[in-house]
């Protein structure tokens, strides 16, 4: 059923014939976006927000037609023009976030998408979408992962060497405990995070898959007895020293395992936003 009736159209196009200046323009664009005649209402609202540059409303209509004509960059400008005057406008951030999403943009989303929870804690389709996106962005997915580049050959990993004062080759780095660098660093991290949200199954994933990727390490082992503390705690039960850990595969044949999960990890993930999307906003 449509969202307005011919009266109510014909009396909007008779103020605006009146009074081009109103802001009636509006609703009527709206309307007209309803009975999906969208051109009538791209060129109602594009010539209203040009007379009305700082109502919000104006804008958020003209961000909807345009998203509808599949106009995302456009839609995204008018959108966040109508952020802009009108910060705590929920259908604004909303259409926002969304466009952000079908431009394939997961972190600008995200950023908006907290925005909504942080003025509306109760919207639990925005609660769903922040969380499913926060795993998404996470730093261990690189950038590399969604180039779509083919996967080089695995090789047998070289040593690295250092060279001592003296001229002698020095132990590697790993081997004299060194700190671990930046990649590893972030991974450690997001495992910290994820137990103190006491999100214990996450982070025993991710640490497996960092000691899959960067192999045997002080800090990584440090956080395998905190987890397996952890858990033994919840059960009520005596802590004990961990079980030792199977031998490791290749770090190259891990590598290559975990970009492939990864990569169908993320298509599940854009799957589950689809639907999202599609399901009814909840205040």
């Amino acid at each position: 059923m449509p969202q307005f009736s011919s009266d109510a159209v014909a009396r909007f196009e008779e103020v605006l014939r009146k009074d081009p200046t109103s802001q009636v323009f509006a609703p009527l664009a709206e309307a007209y976006r309803s009975e999906q005649r969208l051109a009538e209402a791209a060129r109602v609202a594009s010539d209203g927000v040009q007379r009305h540059p700082e109502f919000a409303g104006g804008w958020v209509v003209y961000g909807k037609i345009l998203k509808e004509l599949n106009r995302p960059r456009e839609a995204m400008e008018a959108l966040n023009k109508a952020v802009h005057f009108a910060p705590g406008n929920l259908l604004a951030l909303q259409l926002l976030g969304e466009s952000h999403l079908e431009a394939k943009r997961p972190k600008e989303a995200l950023r908006v998408f907290k925005r909504i929870l942080f003025l509306n804690p109760q919207a639990e389709k925005a609660r769903r979408i922040v969380e499913k996106l926060e795993s998404l962005t996470a730093d261990e997915y690189e950038e590399e992962i969604f180039a779509m580049t083919k996967l080089t050959p695995l090789q047998a990993p070289e040593p690295a060497t250092v060279i001592a004062r003296d001229g002698d080759p020095a132990p590697a780095a790993k081997d004299r405990g060194a700190a671990p660098g930046g990649a590893l660093l972030r991974m450690l991290s997001l495992i910290d995070a994820f137990i103190v949200r006491n999100d214990l199954n996450r982070a025993s994933q991710l640490l497996d898959e960092t000691r899959q990727e960067f192999g045997e390490d002080n800090e990584i082992r440090q956080r395998q007895i905190l987890l397996q503390r952890r858990r033994t705690s919840q059960l009520g039960l005596r802590t004990e020293a961990a079980e030792p850990l199977a031998p490791l595969s290749s770090r190259e044949e891990q590598i290559r395992d975990r970009k492939i999960k990864a990569l169908q990890l993320v298509l599940q993930r854009i799957e589950g936003l689809r639907d999202d999307l599609d399901a009814p906003l909840t205040s």
